[in-house]
């Protein structure tokens, strides 16, 4: 049978090269989107888009019934379900089976404490939004704290993995404020806007933060001259 660049045969060298490559594709986009970490975002939303140009991806999908891997749901990406404490607890510890009270004593007195940091650590952990959108996924991350000597608030927004201003707001925001008052030098607010990546503005409100200091940081710092009351 003659072969086309257009039609190639079925069996020959090229179209397996052809089928590896569309196999490749749907083995990347086959994954389960919330389980995707920032750095896997953007390969996977690149093989996203050759999949649905890629022909042989289409056929291979129709006839498993798999075509809604081009179409992932639009809107907000769940989070997987917390595990439970004995979950957690299974998966950290690898203990053997025991009768003896006073080694089950010890072992829940370590699990409270394993269980006890994990809350910590899920305090502290910032705030992640994922939303799936025409342009690929957006991922906002906002952290903030706020205690006796400071308060601080951060948020980043990605688009694909990368630093990306989203609905007008830039894609990096960050602000701080020290009570303690030698501290105040290191207060700080600024903004920086991003494209796809790419940095585009940086602004910074110090006005902001000469704001935000009592009158003896202002004299402090020499920037009583700001405050109405020096």
């Amino acid at each position: 049978m003659k072969q086309t660049a257009k039609y190639p045969c079925p069996g020959d060298s090229e179209f397996w090269a052809i089928r590896r490559v569309a196999l490749g594709l749907i083995a990347d986009i086959d994954v389960d989107i919330r389980t995707l970490t920032l750095e896997e975002e953007g390969p996977y939303w690149d093989a996203l888009q050759f999949a649905r140009i890629t022909p042989m991806v289409r056929e291979i999908l129709s006839a498993h019934g798999l075509e809604a891997l081009l179409t992932p749901a639009l809107g907000p990406i769940p989070e997987i379900p917390a595990k439970s404490d004995d979950d957690l607890i299974a998966e950290y510890f690898s203990w053997e089976p025991t009768d003896d009270p006073e080694v089950l004593a010890d072992r829940r007195c370590e699990e409270e404490s394993y269980l006890g940091h994990l809350a910590d650590m899920a305090e502290r952990a910032p705030m992640v939004e994922r939303i799936m959108t025409d342009e690929g996924i957006v991922r906002i991350v906002t952290h903030s704290s706020d205690d006796e000597e400071s308060s601080s608030f951060s948020r980043k927004s990605y688009l694909n993995g990368e630093l990306h201003d989203i609905d007008g707001q830039p894609a990096v925001r960050k602000s701080s404020h020290h009570r303690i008052l030698s501290e105040g030098y290191l207060d700080e607010d600024f903004e920086e806007s991003y494209c796809r990546g790419e940095p585009v503005a940086y602004i910074s409100h110090d006005d902001r933060v000469v704001d935000g200091w009592c009158h003896a940081q202002r004299v402090a710092f020499g920037a009583a001259e700001f405050d109405d009351a020096a």
